[in-house]
């Protein structure tokens, strides 16, 4: 499975130019660095939180493709509400939405591939459950 990038130009993809250009030019104050950035690079530490449950992870700073329209949906409902504005109801729905997704994947119930390039510090989560021992059997018991 493929292992993605998160970058600005996801986000842009998912809403119109103008509304972009106004999130980043209202978001960011004289001194303040561009946010999205930094969204981009915690968004894709969470993903990777998730994910990481289940697979081993891809490279560093990438995310499964499975997962990158939930991970955009985390980002453009962040940049919403770090203006301090009430989202619309359709981009609190899909952020709802992508960490239902993300605890689906916490939980092992969404299907996720390991990666073709794995990192190189990570390693794929092993079963903690062991096999039982059968006590007893036909041989070993004398009816009841």
């Amino acid at each position: 499975m493929a292992w993605v990038t998160l970058a600005a130009s996801d986000v842009q993809a998912a809403i119109s130019v103008n509304e972009y250009t106004v999130y980043r030019r209202d978001s960011i104050q004289a001194g303040q660095a561009d946010p999205i950035t930094q969204l981009l690079t915690d968004v894709t530490n969470l993903v990777r939180g998730f994910a990481g449950r289940c697979v081993a992870l891809g490279p560093v700073g990438t995310i499964p493709e499975k997962l990158k329209n939930a991970a955009v949906d985390i980002v453009i409902y962040r940049l919403e509400t770090r203006m301090k504005r009430e989202p619309i109801a359709a981009r609190k729905a899909a952020h709802d939405n992508a960490l239902d997704i993300l605890k689906l994947v916490g939980d092992r119930k969404f299907d996720l591939e390991e990666p073709t390039i794995p990192s190189e510090n990570s390693v794929a989560p092993q079963s903690l459950i062991n096999p039982r021992t059968r006590n007893f059997t036909w041989d070993t018991q004398d009816g009841l």
